[in-house]
C-alpha cells in the first residue's frame, strides 16, 4: 500500500520512492488542513509571508517579509521622535516603514508619527526637535526654526514667550533683556520704554524723590528758586 509523506515539511509527488523535504523558504501544497501528511508539491514562500517546516505563515503586525522565499519576517522600522512616516510609505507586511526628518520649523515628540506638526507660539522648532524661547527671546507666530531677539525698550524674563512686555519707567532694557534694568543712581532717569539710562541735565533734578527709588528714577524737572540741584537731586 501507499505510505504517507508524513509531515507538512515532506511531499511527495506521484510515483515516488521517498518523501522529499519541503526546501527552505518554501511551504507544501496543497494547503488543505485535511492533507497535512500527504502534500504533493512545493511553492516558494510569497511576499507578506515566512515559510518554515513546510508551512506558510502570514507575517504578524509590525512585521514584513518584502521578497520571496522568506524563512522569517523582519521588524518594521521606527520612525523616531523628530521624523515622520513618509507619506504612502508606512509598515505593511511587504514592505518596511520609510521615514524622514521634519522639515525646519516644524517638530513631532511621538514615535511613527503620521504629520510633523507646525511649531507653536512661544517656540522655536529645528531638526524635528520643539525647544522653548529662553528668556530675552519670543515667537509671535507658528513654524518658525529660531526665536527672535527682544527688542531694544522691551523684555521677557520667562522662557516660552510669544511676545516681550514694555520696559518699565525706571528702567532701561537693551536688546535681548532678559529683566529690566535699574536706571542706577538719582543722576539718571530712565523714562518707560528706555534703551539706556538718560543722565540728568545740569540744573535739573530726577523724580520721583521718593529715597526709595533712589536706582528708579523715571523723569527730571527745573530746580526750582530757593534750591541747588546736583547730581540729579
Amino acid at each position: 500500500a501507499p505510505l504517507e509523506c508524513g509531515t507538512p515539511a515532506l511531499y511527495c509527488p506521484p510515483n515516488s520512492t521517498e518523501a522529499v523535504s519541503v526546501r527552505d523558504g518554501y511551504y507544501s501544497l496543497p494547503e488543505d488542513e485535511t492533507r497535512t501528511k500527504t502534500r504533493s508539491d512545493q511553492a516558494e514562500c510569497p511576499t507578506g509571508h515566512k515559510c518554515i517546516g513546510g508551512k506558510r505563515y502570514n507575517c504578524s503586525n509590525e512585521e514584513y517579509a518584502d521578497e520571496p522565499g522568506s524563512t522569517a519576517c523582519t521588524t518594521c522600522s521606527t520612525c523616531s521622535p523628530g521624523h515622520m512616516i513618509v507619506p504612502g510609505k508606512d509598515c505593511s507586511t511587504t514592505r518596511d516603514r520609510e521615514c524622514q526628518q521634519c522639515e525646519e520649523g516644524t517638530y513631532s515628540d511621538v514615535q511613527n508619527a503620521e504629520m510633523c506638526e507646525d511649531c507653536p507660539l512661544g517656540s522655536h522648532c529645528r531638526n524635528g526637535n520643539r525647544e522653548p524661547c529662553e528668556a530675552g527671546k519670543y515667537a509671535d507666530m507658528t513654524k518658525l526654526s529660531a526665536c527672535k531677539t527682544c527688542e531694544a525698550a522691551t523684555f521677557t524674563n520667562e522662557t516660552g514667550s510669544a511676545t516681550c512686555r514694555g520696559c518699565p519707567a525706571g528702567y532701561f532694557c537693551p536688546e535681548g533683556a532678559q529683566a529690566p534694568l535699574e536706571c542706577g543712581t538719582p543722576a539718571l532717569y530712565c523714562p518707560p520704554n528706555s534703551t539706556e539710562a538718560i543722565s540728568v541735565s545740569d540744573g535739573y533734578y530726577s523724580l520721583p524723590e521718593d529715597k526709595t527709588r533712589a536706582k528708579t528714577r523715571s523723569d527730571q524737572a527745573e530746580c526750582p528758586t530757593g534750591h541747588k540741584c546736583v547730581g540729579g537731586v
